[in-house]
Order: structure tokens, then sequence, then C-alpha cells
């Protein structure tokens, strides 16, 4: 009621007497066209619950795919290389590799690569710097993670 009364203050009353017989009359030829209305909203709905249902399907299998490759890298034999590197990834290493032959495998370090590099193994953080001298004889072991931060420009 309060909103009809807001509309009658600042409009004759011809006028929103047209208006209200105008919405009736729209309503009334509406009902017969409500189920067509209802119909299409619910297969609406219905497209987008599959669509979503598709996503939650390909998300659960790219989480199953990322649970195997760190459970493939927990067992040994692999080192996981992320971060600002061409092909970030997870890569065989045997028992040992060099810094320099991990680097290699991941395809090179980008033209964005920061010269520093982070190295967790077993939940320590080692911090090294790639360009040093010493850098060669860096060692990375099975189940270490490489990470290459990005040069802030």
């Amino acid at each position: 009621m309060a909103l009809s009364c807001k509309w009658r203050v600042g409009l004759p009353m011809r006028y929103f007497y047209t208006c209200l017989l105008a919405a009736l009359s729209l309503l009334a030829t509406g009902c017969s066209n409500m189920k067509g209305h209802y119909e299409y909203e619910l297969s609406k709905a219905k497209e987008r619950e599959e669509k979503d249902l598709a996503t939650i399907t390909e998300l659960q299998e790219e989480n199953r795919e990322m649970r195997n490759a760190l459970f493939e890298l927990k067992k040994g034999d692999h080192v996981m290389v992320l971060g600002e590197i061409n092909e970030p990834g997870i890569y065989y290493v045997g028992d040992e590799a060099s810094l320099v032959e991990v680097i290699e495998m991941a395809g090179g370090e980008t033209r964005f690569t920061s010269r520093r590099a982070i190295i967790n193994r077993g939940g320590n953080r080692i911090e090294i710097d790639t360009i040093a001298n010493g850098s060669a004889q860096i060692v990375l072991l099975p189940g270490d993670v490489l990470y290459f931060s990005r040069l802030l420009l």
C-alpha cells in the first residue's frame, strides 16, 4: 500500500488508474503464460546446474591429478619446480641432480626470473642465489621443491 501511495502523490489519478489497469491486464494475460515462463526458467536452472556439475567434476579431476602428482613426489626420485620458469612441473632426478640440470630440464628461466630461488627440503626453507659461482654445485635431492621468484621491476 505504501508504494501505491507514493505513486499517487506525484501523478494525476487518471494516470495512476491507467497504470494500475495496464498492470492488472498484463497480470491477467500473463497468468496463462506463467506455466511456460516457469518451465523456461526451470530448464535454464537445470542447464546451469548441469554446467556447474561439469565444472565441479573437472575441478575434482584436476585435484585428483594434483594429489597423484604430489604422492609421486613424496615417493621419491622427483623434484617439483615451480614459479617463474618456462616449464614448471615434476622432474625425475634419480638420487640427486644439480641445480643447473634441473633448470635445463624445466626449460630454463624466463626473462622475469629473479636470481633468488627457494628450495623446500623436508619443511626447511633454503634460499639460494642462482647466479652465484657456487650455484652449479647446489644439489637437489628427491622430494625437494624448487621455487623461482619473479623479478620485481
